[in-house]
């Protein structure tokens, strides 16, 4: 279109002005430092920030009596099927747990190809959105079928594919820990749940999750 789509003398003079810088994530966009419509700064309404409340447990899942623990944490299974994959997911619980605990969950993950991205595994929801600034890290132990899985985060206000990192899978238990820093574009005070899954490999995966915790 003429006179858009460029900074320059004679081009219409509507910007947007974000604090952040977009090449990094996109997080940034959502910062807006000003608004200018038509070579005039528009005069916007200042709303005050809604603060989550701090998620005051540090323990996510420990599976000693079943897939739901005392905290407002609440696990189901999750797959692509959601998005119109393939792939599908059974989770249930066993007894013993890693290191001889009272339980663990166990995840029947079928990873079919046909989507860009294909998942199957276990995830975590809260009651309601938490805060999880103040700590460092996602920790939690793992063994099952040898592969690639992913930790995926997620926000209430993020679209698109969230935020991921993947680890490795062997059939003995080992702890994987994961900074939350490195979770790019993740809002850690906008924290709404998790999921711990196999994929984007296909395949027939099962593997046991236990002791998911913030530390």
């Amino acid at each position: 279109l003429v006179g858009r789509g460029r900074i320059e003398i004679g081009a219409r003079a509507d910007l947007v002005i974000i604090n952040g810088d977009p090449r990094i994530g996109t997080a940034g966009i959502r910062d807006i430092n000003t608004v200018i419509k038509n070579g005039y700064i528009v005069e916007r309404a200042l709303t005050t920030p809604r603060t989550a409340p701090r998620l005051e447990d540090a323990g996510l899942g420990d599976f000693e009596t079943g897939l739901d623990g005392e905290t407002p944490v609440s696990w189901t299974s999750t797959d692509d099927s959601m998005m119109g994959g393939a792939s599908t997911a059974a989770i249930s619980h066993i007894q013993p747990g890693a290191n001889g605990s009272a339980g663990a969950a166990s995840i029947d993950a079928s990873v079919q190809p046909g989507f860009f991205a294909p998942w199957a595994g276990i995830s975590m929801g809260l009651e309601q959105t938490g805060s999880i600034a103040e700590y460092d890290s996602i920790v939690f132990q793992v063994r099952g079928t040898p592969g690639e899985y992913s930790v995926m985060m997620f926000n209430s206000t993020l679209a698109g594919t969230p935020p991921n990192q993947r680890f490795e899978v062997t059939n003995s238990w080992q702890i994987v820990s994961m900074e939350i820093a490195d979770f790019v574009d993740f809002n850690p005070e906008d924290f709404v749940g998790l999921a711990i899954v196999a994929g984007p490999q296909s395949g027939e995966f099962v593997y046991e999750v236990d002791n998911v915790r913030l530390q």
